[in-house]
């Protein structure tokens, strides 16, 4: 009988995340492959608003929807599978937990798409002396919120069976405030590369002629998880989009660099072509885009990894209402802090004509690399690779 692979994911599951989380590497393998989408059970009927349905879904993927579906899910699994568990913990998953539990299954929990949660020298990287004691201020706020947020996943994580055995870890970065899954429950650490580093491998730009920069959509036009993760939408679309296209014409004619647009893999494709019509557009080719531009553009897209490993300068922008969003605006300052760059404020268009080429600091992109992409221990190969020899390794005799 084939050995299972299965992964547990709490959004709409994709084609994306069929590549993305080894499931065509697995399925290869000669492995029976689950690929279990929770959506419905943490969200239940969402998948039908206005949201979410220009997504397409997945056909091979499974819905769970209730307790008897959760039930069916892990019955099927035995001693030696491998389960990557990508679910939060809460009200609603707790009886997927507990089952795993209940039937001893030894899952796995992933860190793959690190991000950094603090400011780097940001007393040289600021908008001036007021936006740095506001992102000091953030930055204590958060840390006392995590503090007390830990508190309940710490119950959280008591009452929800017996915790990860395993823990795919990329970058060496330890958030100050939040455990890791290794403090959280003892799992085994396997040291791998980021997601981004493993595109960017297979990256290739020859499809992409002339000079031209690449703007990394944060998907702040038509973007679907912001109305079910809480994140309140404070920007008006149409005055975000008109501060962009005053950039994107500022970039071509001073800057002699035609403007590509990366899409966010969630974003919806008509809501740029209503607010910024003519433009390129593309849609899960942005390591490809990022290779062979002389420059990426964005506010705070965890994209501008695929800038790092390809050593391109990263132009940081910003607009008034982006800086005053309580999520965005401190993301955006340590994400540029990190790489050594200022923002830019699109909305002083008096203020474009000093726009110039930024130049990257090969101290700061290789901390990055070393933090959030590849540490010195990683292993080499794919990460799925990596697992497989791992629980190969470990599996019951």
């Amino acid at each position: 009988m084939s050995r299972i692979y299965a992964v547990f994911y709490a959004h709409v599951f994709s084609g994306r995340d069929w590549e993305r989380f080894g499931c065509r590497t697995f399925a290869e393998k000669g492995y029976k492959v689950i690929a279990a989408e929770f959506f419905d059970l943490i969200h239940p009927g969402e998948r039908q608003s206005d949201t979410y349905r220009h997504l397409s879904p997945f056909a091979k993927s499974v819905r769970i929807g209730d307790g008897a579906a959760v039930d069916r899910l892990v019955n099927e699994l035995d001693d030696d599978a491998i389960v990557l568990n990508l679910l939060p913990i809460g009200p609603r998953t707790r009886p997927v937990f507990n089952a795993l539990a209940q039937r001893r299954i030894n899952y796995g929990v992933a860190s793959l798409g690190k991000i950094p949660q603090d400011c780097r020298a940001y007393w040289r990287y600021s908008l001036g002396l007021r936006d740095y004691v506001k992102q000091m201020a953030s930055e204590q706020r958060r840390s006392w919120g995590e503090r007390l947020r830990n508190l309940g996943r710490r119950k959280a994580r008591s009452g929800s069976g017996a915790g990860a055995g395993w823990w795919l870890d990329a970058g060496t970065f330890k958030d100050p405030f939040q455990p890791t899954p290794t403090e959280q429950s003892g799992a085994k650490r396997l040291s791998v590369h980021s997601f981004d580093a493993e595109t960017a491998d297979n990256a290739n730009a020859d499809a992409f002629d002339g000079d031209y920069a690449v703007f990394l959509d944060d998907g702040f036009l038509g973007h679907p998880d912001f109305s079910f993760l809480g994140i309140p939408q404070t920007w008006s679309e149409e005055e975000y989009a008109g501060a962009l296209k005053r950039l994107f014409d500022h970039v071509e004619r001073e800057m002699g660099l035609e403007v590509k647009i990366a899409l966010h893999p969630k974003s919806n494709e008509q809501a740029f072509a209503d607010n910024l019509p003519g433009r390129k557009l593309y849609r899960k080719r942005t390591a490809d885009l990022v290779k062979g531009a002389r420059l990426a553009i964005t506010q705070c897209s965890t994209s501008i990894s695929f800038a790092v490993l390809f050593n391109k300068p990263v132009l940081f922008v910003t607009t008034d209402e982006l800086e005053s969003h309580d999520l965005f605006g401190p993301l955006a300052a340590r994400l540029s802090s990190w790489l050594g760059y200022r923002r830019f404020n699109i909305d002083r268009s008096d203020r474009l004509n000093r726009l110039t080429l930024p130049t990257p600091d090969p101290a700061a992109y290789a901390a990055y690399t070393r933090a959030f992409l590849k540490a010195p221990d990683a292993a080499d190969g794919s990460i799925w690779e990596t697992l497989e020899r791992e629980m190969m390794e470990s599996a019951p005799v």
